[in-house]
């Protein structure tokens, strides 16, 4: 078995790598109707057993970037500028901060790869800031690379004004020459950047 879920809200994601064979592989699924959980998500929906997302099987190379966390921050001395206007709420800067863990793979030389982060704002695609930096990675343990891109004028998430951002993530040979442009694996994912003021008689 490759593992066990138990909050059918959200996504379950297992490690394969070891169960698959040369060949013809199988994958089932197993849906339970009840568990010990169930009174705890028994909030205002319908009793109704099933699977509510797609099940797939995706293929990560052997050096990539096995886990990330994006997150969106104000910085502290712009806080105060907010522009609180009817319109989209924007910051004069905040900072987009990623930490990555990477591992290498055993068929990648021990050296210096770099992790490059850009993001783009969602509606138009254009640059809204990029930086990266250079790690050395060896075989014997993961690493975490963390990144931090400077935006300004950065657009706020709201209810009013949901503005997101997307966050891509490249991981490349410090050295080009490997493949395309040197480039191993790539992540993306969308980024909504707020933050939450008590001001006076607001």
């Amino acid at each position: 078995m490759l593992g066990y879920s138990q909050d059918s809200r959200l996504p379950a994601e297992f490690d394969a790598t070891a169960s698959l064979r040369p060949g013809t592989n199988y994958l089932a699924v197993q849906v339970m109707q009840w568990c010990d959980g169930s009174y705890l998500e028994d909030q205002d929906h319908w009793w109704l057993s099933g699977i509510h997302r797609e099940v797939l099987l995706y293929v990560k190379p052997t050096t990539a970037i096995i886990d990330y966390e994006a997150q969106g921050v104000v910085l502290e001395s712009s806080s105060s500028s907010l522009s609180l206007s009817s319109g989209p709420i924007t910051a004069s800067t905040a900072e987009v901060r990623v930490d990555a863990t990477v591992r290498l793979g055993l068929n990648h030389l021990v050296g210096d790869y770099t992790l490059k982060v850009r993001v783009f704002t969602e509606g138009d695609g254009e640059l809204a800031g990029e930086s990266s930096t250079t790690a050395f990675l060896d075989h014997s343990r993961t690493a975490v690379m963390p990144v931090s891109v400077e935006l300004k004028n950065a657009m706020l998430w709201s209810a009013e004004h949901p503005d997101l951002y997307v966050v891509v993530l490249t991981l490349s040979k410090h050295t080009l020459g490997i493949g395309n442009g040197g480039v191993l694996d790539c992540e993306s994912c969308r980024l909504g950047i707020r933050t939450v003021q008590m001001g006076f008689k607001k």
